[in-house]
């Protein structure tokens, strides 16, 4: 199966209410970076999750493990200068979603698929792939959609969450009731409303970055305004968390301001490690083009 490119959309709106089912999350414990035994340097594996397989590559030792969770049609080398990067460090995985790269198409029957199975999708995978403890999850737009759900779903498996420039739920439906994404058609209605459901993330040390827009002259101004306030309130959800403005990045921050990214994973990374909370914004970012909201 051919591997299809990334899709830089950024399915954008207003964050869906609070309330549903709150997730309450224990403060953080340290994880030590050697609590996970050395595994080859890099390997990939292909995993069946549910009769259909998925293919998983992962680098370099140590714990917690970082997962990278790509945008729309995107695959597992959406990340691939951060994956990199981090590697030297700790463990990191990137993964193909079924129908990208060598991962098998779903099922005809698991069609049209939504956020929520998606969700479930990666949790069978990281079981199938053997990665065990909280990991540290990254996610770019769709991506980002998915790794919201996922914290809600499963808190206990999550150490630590990075949004770069995600994906808003409640504007799901602008693009129909169903939208092709580039490798399934998701239904677009159905995902919404798993996404309001979305409660607290108790104290997870949480990093949100938002796009500054740069060299985009088609999305109206209001809409500008409104887009770090949405992403504001996402990192509202947890009681640990830093909000950043890519300052020279437009939807694809990971290629425009790849550094960034890799620093706010690496603080993540830090403050799980460690079990202190994340440092306030300050200026520390700027030499990476990242900016407090």
């Amino acid at each position: 199966m051919r591997r299809l490119p990334v899709v830089a959309i950024a399915l954008s709106g207003a964050l869906a209410a609070c309330g549903g089912s709150a997730s309450t999350t224990a403060a953080p414990t340290p994880v030590s970076p050697a609590a996970t035994s050395a595994s080859p340097t890099t390997s990939t594996q292909t995993i069946d999750i549910g009769g259909y397989s998925v293919d998983i590559e992962c680098s370099g030792t140590g714990s917690p493990t970082v997962v990278f969770e790509s945008g729309a049609g995107g695959g597992m080398d959406a990340f691939f200068f951060q994956a990199a990067d981090i590697s030297a460090t700790t463990r990191v995985c990137s993964y193909d979603r079924p129908g990208n790269g060598g991962s098998d198409d779903r099922p005809a029957d698991a069609s049209p698929t939504t956020v929520g199975a998606m969700v479930d999708e990666l949790d069978r995978l990281l079981d199938g792939a053997d990665i065990s403890g909280p990991v540290i999850l990254v996610g770019h737009s769709l991506g980002g959609a998915i790794v919201q759900l996922y914290a809600d779903r499963y808190p206990d498996r999550v150490a630590g969450l990075v949004f770069v420039d995600p994906s808003m739920p409640s504007t799901f439906t602008m693009f129909g009731n169903t939208w092709d994404d580039g490798s399934s058609v998701v239904d677009m209605r159905r995902s919404e409303k798993e996404l309001a459901q979305i409660g607290s993330y108790g104290s997870i040390p949480t990093i949100v970055l938002t796009q500054s827009f740069t060299g985009d002259t088609e999305a109206p101004a209001s809409f500008k305004r409104e887009w770090p306030r949405l992403h504001a309130d996402l990192a509202s959800r947890s009681t640990d968390s830093v909000h950043l403005i890519a300052v020279d990045a437009g939807h694809m921050i990971q290629d425009d301001s790849p550094d960034l990214v890799t620093a706010a994973v690496d603080e993540v990374l830090t403050a799980v490690r460690t079990g202190k909370p994340l440092k306030a914004c300050d200026d520390r970012f700027a030499d990476v083009g990242g900016a407090c909201a």
